[in-house]
Order: structure tokens, then C-alpha cells, then sequence
């Protein structure tokens, strides 16, 4: 969020992949900066990336410059870009998606109003920064206030450890809404009703998982 307060925009990588698989990113974007945290710096040096990195914690001391700010806020465009996806590519070669301010704008817009997202929500987030899927979490919470929980990818199957009381699995046949106006393959949401119920038995977080 900060690349996007600074009006840049950014690529999320996830190190978990192939070094060769970054690589061919890096070399597409010809970026020369890479903001990371002590915990991936020996990742990143398998990258030999020779730009420049900044530390995240390092960036978030820094004092705002507003005179900045203000003349790239003067200068900035709805079509500009906002963030860039790559997908694996049919060929093996990733290749990049820019997505702009606008598109997610209008799409936040639809996506939190179609399902009644408030500030009084919480969602749980499985899906990789670097995947379309997490623009949802990250920009429906900003824009409603709602608290967004990042779930630890240890408990995507077994998520006992976060109730109070024993976990409740969430069948197939709890009842979804899904919505014709979505793209194709859409999502589903559980019912708020269901959301209620289910509430009474844990304490703070809810995790669902779906299945076909």
C-alpha cells in the first residue's frame, strides 16, 4: 500500500517459486527497485538482483514528503496503472497484466455493494498476494473499513487452532449466492444469515473452506 500511496504502482512476488521463475519477472519488468524485510533476504540474493533494495521497515520510518505527494496526486490519471499480475503463461513464460486505478475502482465498487460488504465484516484472506483473487480482500476492506485476517497457510486445511471451541466444518451444502454479473467461474459468498449462526460457535474468526 505504500507503492500506491507514493503513486507507483507494484508487482507482489512470491518467493516460494522457482528463482528462475523470478528472474524471467524481474527481467520483464526491468525494475530497479524491490522493497522487502529481513525474512527474504536470502532469497532475493538467489535472484542476483542488482538494483536497488529497500527495507520495508526502514520505509515506513522514513518521514512523507507532502510537497512530493501532492505534485504526483496533481499529475494522477483513473487509467493509471495501479498493479501488475503475471500468469503462468500457456507457453511457460510468465506474462505480465497491468491493471489501473480505474478497473479497480469500478469493480471494488460493484464487487462490495453485489455483497453487502460493511465495516462490520471480517474476512479471511487464503489467496497468495500475487494472485488476482487477493485484490478483493485488500481493496474491499480499504474501501469499507471491513477487517481483513490473513490466514497462515498452515491453517488453510486444519484451522482448529483459531476457535475456542472445536472446529465445525462448513459443508458443501451451506447455502452460496452467486451472481450472473460476476466473470465467468464467478465467486461465492456465504449467506450473512449463515455467517450469524456460525458466528455463535467461534470466537473472533471465521475460516470456511469450500469444495467442489
Amino acid at each position: 500500500m505504500g507503492a500506491v500511496y507514493a503513486g507507483c504502482f507494484y508487482v507482489l512476488m512470491d518467493t516460494k517459486q522457482p528463482a528462475s521463475r523470478l528472474q524471467q519477472i524481474l527481467g520483464i519488468l526491468d525494475s530497479d527497485v524491490i522493497v522487502t524485510s529481513e525474512k527474504y533476504l536470502k532469497d532475493l540474493e538467489k535472484l542476483e538482483f542488482k538494483g536497488k533494495v529497500l527495507m520495508a521497515p526502514d520505509l515506513v520510518a522514513e518521514q512523507e514528503n507532502e510537497a512530493v505527494l501532492n505534485e504526483i496526486r496533481e499529475q494522477a490519471l483513473d487509467v493509471d496503472p495501479l498493479y501488475g499480475i503475471f500468469t503462468s503463461g500457456s507457453t511457460g513464460v510468465p506474462k505480465g497484466v497491468v491493471v489501473g486505478h480505474r478497473s479497480v475502482l469500478d469493480f471494488i465498487d460493484c464487487f462490495t455493494e453485489l455483497f453487502d460488504i460493511t465495516d462490520k465484516d471480517v474476512m479471511g484472506n487464503q489467496a497468495p498476494w500475487d494472485f488476482d483473487v487477493s485484490v478483493k480482500d485488500i481493496y474491499s476492506g480499504l474501501k469499507t473499513g471491513a477487517t481483513v485476517q490473513i490466514i497462515p497457510k498452515q491453517l488453510f486445511s486444519f484451522p482448529q487452532g483459531e476457535c475456542d471451541l472445536p472446529f465445525i466444518p462448513v459443508q458443501a451444502s451451506i447455502s452460496v449466492r452467486q451472481d450472473p454479473r460476476l466473470p465467468a467461474g464467478g465467486l461465492v459468498i456465504i449467506k450473512k444469515v449463515v455467517q450469524k449462526r456460525l458466528w455463535a460457535f467461534l470466537n473472533h474468526k471465521l475460516y470456511c473452506r469450500f469444495s467442489d
